[in-house]
Parts: structure tokens; C-alpha cells; sequence
């Protein structure tokens, strides 16, 4: 039992867990069992796993609903909150209440996380109409209703659920109180944010930016509170606070540096649109030729302003940069003008504004920005989170000098299928592909990351062919790992003789002299596929070899009862 550590335990509850087939329905409920010591030990993912493969068809209602709810417990604790939601919209309305009540809050939550508010708030209506709550859920769910409304950007709903909720729940909690404020300020609504006034911190951004919009503290004071905080630490709310004081000054440059930044801000609750700030960039770049005496079509003399604006006021230089680069009377100067605004947002750490700001102008095709910028624009995009957005600047784009189409292709698949763009995540491994030489270890454990991805997203026929590549092309663990994941999807759907071969494949891949955990899994695996594929003889044999490999007496005979059950 040494050679395989702690994992003996695992493996005993893995194998009273996936006993299966030979034993028939009758034996379901301690099917279910052994799932539940699955998750017990630690092994939530194969626990996930055997509940997708064993779960019994809805017809059957009440065995149905205590796979369901398990099948719920664990998409929370592995925090998938894409299938969550995805099972809590498809429960049928006869469900089990306390399945129901489950499942729809724990996808409303998750639809809240992810960014569809709407599908969210059609949960909770779900589970506000067709079933008794306890009050403290009530609470909670009419709080998540709020949340999604803020999701939205809809101030407005969001106020009128939140004066009835403070009609129902007099008196606030004070975290309550100050989501309703803070949410509404930071969407603009400040007249409507001044009625909680009070749940907010005394100096925090939230409330003095609630006062400045009252009349209660002066700009100057905004602006000076501001600046002080933002040297210490960045924050959107902050940020947020400088711009609003900026603009009641008549500061257009504050102003537009203020909304640069707030572009900056990953998440789409903290960023401010790039019309608002492209809006800002036309007003102030004619406020400065204006009072510089410069006409349009002076692209020259823009470019030169520009130039020796740049060092004393960035945000200037970069007005005129932005304005140029769409409204250039030549090629050559708009691409001058855009790579000089690039430098100049990339210097200031501006990546993802930059990113943000360019995608959305119609004026520049994506084809006609220079390699480098799109590759960098990818890549602030990437960094923080927006892998969508990075796809978007490197769809049919080639890799930098120095790095293989290969190497290239990986990269940005892997952003497509973080992105869940599957298309463009199998152009990208066109050159992968396309090869037929050993892939090295890096690039194959590159590709069982593509499809471990893949497979959480519910693209099994994808993850099968990404995983084959490696299994032909690679070696050691990655192949083994690959062939076991083959055999994995082939069990599931029932193609237990495919199954077989490929688990015993896995098996013998290391050629191990004392076989380690993953090698005596991927040989039950077989056995197991064997006798529900009829080959009797065939499975026998392989639970003889693994009874072989163990030394620890409860495991042999734990072997043994199932090799009896055969």
C-alpha cells in the first residue's frame, strides 16, 4: 500500500462508488451512496462525473431530484457557474420544493456572478411564485432581485425595488443601505443615492461623491480629497469621484484622464463606455485647437502640438493623438497618430482602455492596425480578464518574429476557449494540427489544459479531438492522461468496448514496474467497461492483475467481492 499513499482511501470509496452495471437498478440507492463518499473524500470532480454518467432520467422524479440536488451541491463547491445556471433554467416545475428552492437560488446567484442579470431575475420570479420561502430567503432573493437590476445598468428599477424593500424591511441593515446608495451613485443616479446617504462611511468615495452631486462639498475639496487618495491607491471609485469634480470645474483635461483610467477597470461594473470617453476626446482636442488657432486638415501642425504637448499634459497630447488618428487626412498620419497614442496609453498603464477604446471605433478595420498593436492590445485584454476581447484582435492574426505558429496558435486558443469561442480556438490549432512530429511535453499538457476547459463547458466532441491529438503525439503522462480522459467520454456514452481499450491503453502506457494510483485506476476502468461490454473472461482477468498490484488487504478483498460479483 505504500507505493500509492494516501490514495488508497480514495481509491476504496472510487470503487464501492462506480460498482455499476452487473448489480442493476435495484442497487441505485448505494450507487448514490458511493458518490456522496466521493465527495466526502475530497474527489468532487470524479464524484461530478459519475453523476453525469449514472443520474436516472427524470421520468423517475424522486430518485431523479436526489441525483439533481447532489449533481447542484457539487457545481457550487467546484464553482461552474455556467452550469448551474444552465441546470437551475432547466428544472421542470414539478421539481421537489427543497431541490427547487435550491437550484434556483443557487442559479439566480450564478447568474448574478456572470453576467446575465436578466436569466438571474427570471429564477427568482420562478422561485418567488411557485413556492413558500422562509423568510430570511425572502430577504436575500429580493436583495439579488436589486443586484440585477444594477447588473443592467436600470438605476431606475433598481430604486423602486429598493424604496419597497425599505418599506418591508424597516430598518436597514446597514450593508443594505449602503449597497442601495453606492450601486446608484456609481451609475449617475445621485438624487435617488442621497436617500441612504446616511449607510455611507463619512469619507468614503460612494458618499462624497453623493455630496459633491448634492452641492454639499465643493469641487476644490472633491478634487483635493481625491488626489490624495488616488496616490496612496487606484480605485474606479475614486477615480470615479476625481472625474465628476473635474468636470463641475471646467477641467476637461482632469476630466479625460479620470475617464481613461475608468475605462481601465476590468469588469464591466466599473467601466465607463468608450463613446463616453471617444466624446471626450473630440470635445477637448477642439477645445485645444481652438485656442491654439489650428484648423482641421493642419494635420502637421496637430501632430506637432501633440508632440510638445505630451510631456506636460498626457492627456492633452493624447486628445489630439485619438482625434487624428480617425480624422487624419492620409493614412500616414493616422497610423502615426494612433501608434503614438498606443505608447502614450501603454506608458500609463492604460492597456485595457486602449484595448477598450480602439475595438470600438468603425472608422479603423481591424485588418489595417499594425501587427504589433493588435498583438499588444490582445494581450492588455487578455491580462485582464477580457479574453473575448483579446480574440477579437488576434483572429487571423500570425505570432510575432521569433515564436513558432504553433506556439502562436496555442495562445490564442487558449484565449478562444476561455472566451468560449470554439471556432476560433480550433483556427488557432490549425498549425498544432497540421503536424506530425512528438509533441513536447509543454505543448501537450497546453493541449490537455484546452480540454479539460473544454469538457466543463460541455464541448465533448471538441475536447475528444483535441485529446486524441495528444494521445497519437505525445508520451508519459500527458498521453496517459489524454487516453484516460478518451476512455472517460466513451464510458459516458455507453461505448463501453472503446472504453475498455482505451483505459487499458492509459494503463500500460508508463510500463510501470509497481503500478502507481493513476495506472490502477485506468485498469478498473477497464475491467469495469469489460464486463458491462459482455467480455466476462477479459474483466476477470484485469481485477486479477490489479488485486495483484495491492498490498492492502481490505483493497485486495474489496477486489475480490467484485470479481464474485461477475
Amino acid at each position: 500500500m505504500a507505493a500509492f499513499g494516501g490514495f488508497g482511501r480514495l481509491l476504496l470509496v472510487a470503487l464501492a462508488a462506480l460498482r455499476v452495471g452487473a448489480a442493476g437498478a435495484s442497487e441505485e440507492p448505494d450507487v448514490l451512496a458511493g458518490v456522496q463518499r466521493l465527495v466526502d473524500a475530497g474527489a468532487p470532480e470524479m464524484a461530478l462525473s459519475r453523476v453525469e454518467l449514472l443520474q436516472p432520467r427524470s421520468a423517475d422524479r424522486t430518485r431523479w431530484a436526489e441525483w439533481e440536488s447532489l449533481r447542484i451541491q457539487l457545481l457550487e463547491g467546484l464553482d461552474r457557474p455556467a452550469e448551474l445556471l444552465r441546470r437551475a433554467s432547466a428544472l421542470p416545475d414539478d421539481a421537489p420544493a427543497d431541490l427547487a428552492r435550491r437550484a434556483l437560488l443557487a442559479g439566480a446567484g450564478a447568474g448574478t456572478r456572470i453576467g446575465e442579470p436578466a436569466q438571474a431575475r427570471s429564477l427568482l420570479a420562478r422561485l418567488f411564485w411557485q413556492w413558500e420561502l422562509p423568510p430570511e430567503v425572502i430577504r436575500d432573493s429580493r436583495m439579488m432581485v436589486i443586484g440585477t437590476y444594477l447588473g443592467e445598468k436600470r438605476p431606475a428599477d433598481a430604486y423602486r425595488a429598493m424604496l419597497r424593500f425599505q418599506q418591508d424591511y424597516q430598518p436597514l441593515a446597514r450593508a443594505e443601505g449602503e449597497h442601495f446608495a453606492a450601486g446608484l451613485a456609481a451609475q449617475g443616479a445621485f438624487r435617488e443615492a442621497a436617500t441612504w446617504l446616511v449607510y455611507l462611511d463619512a469619507g468614503s468615495a460612494p458618499r462624497l461623491l453623493v455630496e459633491l452631486e448634492a452641492g454639499l462639498v465643493s469641487p476644490e475639496n472633491a478634487t483635493v480629497k481625491a488626489r490624495a487618495v488616488l496616490k496612496k491607491a487606484a480605485s474606479a471609485d475614486w477615480w470615479r469621484v476625481l472625474g465628476q469634480a473635474a468636470g463641475k470645474e471646467g477641467d476637461a483635461g482632469l476630466e479625460l484622464e479620470a475617464l481613461e483610467h475608468l475605462l481601465n477597470y476590468p469588469g464591466a461594473e466599473n467601466a465607463i463606455s468608450p463613446a463616453v470617453l471617444r466624446k471626450q476626446y473630440d470635445a477637448f482636442a477642439d477645445e485645444i485647437a481652438n485656442r491654439e488657432h489650428l484648423l482641421r486638415g493642419e494635420d502637421s501642425a496637430w501632430l506637432t502640438l501633440a508632440a510638445s504637448t505630451l510631456p506636460s499634459s498626457p492627456p492633452s497630447a493624447r486628445a489630439i493623438l485619438a482625434v487624428l488618428s480617425v480624422r487624419g487626412s492620409s493614412p500616414v498620419i493616422r497610423e502615426a497618430a494612433l501608434e503614438q497614442w498606443l505608447e502614450s496609453m501603454q506608458r500609463q498603464k492604460l492597456g485595457l482602455a486602449a484595448a477598450r477604446y480602439v475595438v470600438g471605433l468603425s472608422e479603423l478595420s481591424m485588418d489595417a492596425l499594425p501587427a504589433g498593436a493588435r498583438r499588444s492590445l490582445g494581450e492588455a485584454a487578455l491580462a485582464a480578464g477580457e479574453a473575448a476581447l483579446a480574440c477579437e484582435y488576434w483572429r487571423g492574426l500570425s505570432g510575432p518574429d521569433g515564436v513558432s505558429p504553433e506556439a502562436w496558435g496555442m495562445r490564442v486558443a487558449s484565449a478562444a476557449v476561455i472566451a468560449g469561442r470554439f471556432d476560433d480556438a480550433d483556427l488557432a490549432l490549425e498549425p498544432v494540427f497540421a503536424g506530425s512530429e512528438p509533441l513536447g511535453n509543454e505543448r501537450a499538457q497546453g493541449l490537455l489544459g484546452l480540454a479539460r476547459r473544454a469538457l466543463t463547458k460541455e464541448q465533448s466532441k471538441r475536447a475528444e479531438a483535441w485529446l486524441a491529438v495528444v494521445a497519437a503525439r505525445a508520451a508519459g503522462n500527458p498521453r496517459r492522461e489524454a487516453l484516460t480522459r478518451l476512455a472517460q467520454i466513451a464510458e459516458g456514452h455507453g461505448e463501453y468496448r472503446l472504453a475498455a481499450e482505451r483505459y487499458l491503453q492509459a494503463a500500460v502506457t508508463l510500463d510501470l514496474k509497481v503500478p502507481d494510483a493513476a495506472s490502477v485506476h485506468a485498469r478498473w476502468g477497464a475491467a469495469r467497461c469489460l464486463a458491462l461490454a459482455g467480455y466476462r473472461v477479459d474483466a476477470l482477468s484485469q481485477y486479477e492483475r490489479i488485486q495483484k498490484s495491492l498490498k492492502d488487504r481490505g483493497l485486495r478483498e474489496f477486489i475480490r467481492l467484485e470479481m464474485d460479483r461477475l
